[in-house]
């Protein structure tokens, strides 16, 4: 995890830890993501304000590893050079970052659960729609258009 003193953070790295995790403080997204990689870490949340420089080059290393990186609703990340973005945040990841190690892909489960709950979670939503599930279907076909 990072150093945080936004709310639904907060309750994303309470989620992605469960009753008997333990919270480490580790450096930007790359490092966080090769936490994972090298077994430091079973799962590292990243901020909202990480960019696709940020995630790219180190999802290919984890997920070659057998992980696994997805916003903090289990969506998949998109790493386009101009992505969708209704809400104007200027950022790509602006639903944050979850990346596991083999073998914890209920990490991604347990965050999105929580998410899906949590109102900060949402609030990031509504550009995309009311309704969670309806604004990430859309949110899903601006990122990845089909072709």
């Amino acid at each position: 995890a990072g150093d945080t003193d936004d709310a639904t953070l907060r309750s994303a790295y309470a989620a992605a830890r469960g009753a008997t995790g333990e919270k480490v403080l580790v450096g930007g997204t790359g490092t966080k993501i090769l936490a994972v990689v090298d077994g430091f870490a079973d799962v590292a949340v990243m901020n909202f304000k990480s960019s696709s420089w940020d995630t790219c080059a180190p999802e290919a290393v984890l997920r070659a590893a057998g992980g696994r990186l997805t916003d903090i609703f289990g969506e998949n990340i998109a790493h386009v050079p101009e992505p969708a973005d209704p809400a104007g945040v200027g950022y790509l990841n602006a639903l944050g970052a979850v990346a596991t190690g083999p073998g914890f892909a209920s990490a991604h489960d347990a965050v999105r659960a929580a998410m899906v709950l949590d109102e900060g979670a949402t609030k990031k939503l509504e550009p995309w729609g009311a309704d969670v599930e309806a604004a990430l279907a859309a949110r899903r076909a601006a990122l990845f258009p089909p072709r």
